[in-house]
């Protein structure tokens, strides 16, 4: 059976939640045409960065709360926020488990050159091997799991230390590659409330809401994790979690060349654009996305670049084709396999499994 595929974008019939009209566009880019003279207002969404500033600047020890993975995104945040906007900024890192030496070397470096207090937050290895086995039951790979502990940790902390307001460097690709109505995706309420006046946004409603959905997607178990934590910062007055790249326009080859001139900070050595170096489990997981969905799992984030206008369609379709017939990283599904307590051709089996039984839908649960 043949994919339908955008006539705007890349995006096909195996993306998750995705319709065509009589045109042959897809959700995502009709979705994207109501929204965007809103999305590309710089000057509009400035003004509700600065709102979110002026809200909470000075109301504690520590302005805002960043995670730092040593990666380009997040040191380039982290050195806006200290360099452009002058905050007291406290970092840390989500220890995912799948850190190695290379990206903690990284992380300190980036932590010592800025000179911000930084620590690491960790769960027991065998909560977090747990919760990624049941993400790859549920979607293919660990990474649903993963992103929805990054935010359980990061509010988690915020409250421990006081600070209200954490900001995480997602970018515009990442944000916005479910965007459209009906999406599972748990965090596109966070769009939409980043999008209102930082005043009229109800924060325990809103981090309630993605329990709610955590629950439906994940079941009970990834939500009692978290419950652990939500249970100390859904309070009268939570921290927000705050999307950069929502209120700032997004170029990852501007952001490498304003971090290496005025920063120590250099890419890794093979350094691809779209790639997550600091996750030695990176590469196994888009491998086995790519066993469900029958492409690069960077589809719907390379789609978000043609409608934003960073890539045309032409060279997105080359920039896909390189990682159309994607090998096994060996190294990368060992790992994950040691991690998780599960062989590394059972882990195969059992992703194939997943995409038969997932083939009358359209696509699994992704993060």
């Amino acid at each position: 059976m043949s994919k339908h595929i955008c006539r705007r974008c890349l995006n096909d019939s195996s993306v998750l939640d995705i319709e065509f009209d009589e045109q042959g566009v897809c959700s995502f880019c009709r979705e994207y045409e109501k929204w965007e003279e809103r999305l590309k207002d710089y000057q509009s969404l400035h003004d509700l960065w600065m709102q979110r500033i002026n809200k909470y600047q000075g109301q504690s020890s520590y302005d805002v709360l960043v995670g730092i993975s040593g990666g380009k995104d997040s040191t380039y945040v982290l050195y806006q926020l200290l360099h452009k906007y002058q905050l007291r900024v406290r970092t840390f890192t989500f220890d995912n488990g799948f850190l190695n030496d290379g990206t903690r070397d990284r992380i300190e470096r980036v932590a010592k050159e800025f000179g911000v207090e930084h620590s690491y937050f960790s769960y027991p290895q065998e909560k977090l091997s747990e919760q990624y086995r049941n993400s790859i039951t549920l979607t293919g790979a660990p990474c649903t799991a993963c992103s929805i502990l990054v935010y359980a940790s990061t509010l988690a902390l915020a409250h421990e230390l006081d600070i209200p307001m954490a900001v995480h460097g997602r970018s515009r690709p990442q944000m916005l590659r479910h965007f459209a109505r009906g999406s599972r995706d748990p965090f596109m309420p966070f769009i939409h409330a980043g999008l209102s006046a930082a005043s009229k946004v109800d924060l325990v409603e809103l981090y309630k809401g993605l329990e709610s959905s955590i629950d439906q997607t994940m079941g009970n178990s990834l939500l009692d994790l978290v419950k652990t934590f939500s249970a100390e910062f859904l309070t009268s007055d939570p921290a927000e979690f705050v999307p950069f790249f929502l209120y700032h326009p997004y170029n990852e080859r501007h952001i490498i060349e304003e971090l290496e001139k005025n920063t120590r900070w250099r890419r890794a050595q093979g350094y691809d654009l779209l790639t997550h170096q600091d996750c030695v489990a990176h590469d196994a997981a888009a491998y086995l996305y790519t066993l469900i969905e029958g492409r690069p799992h960077i589809l719907p984030e390379i789609s978000v670049m043609i409608r934003e206008g960073g890539i045309t369609r032409d060279e997105a379709a080359r920039r896909l084709s390189k990682d159309e017939h994607m090998e096994k990283p060996i190294i990368s599904m060992e790992q994950l396999s040691s991690f998780v307590e599960v062989d590394a051709e059972m882990l195969e089996a059992q992703v194939l499994r997943l995409a038969e039984a997932s083939k009358d839908n359209k696509g699994t649960g992704q993060s």
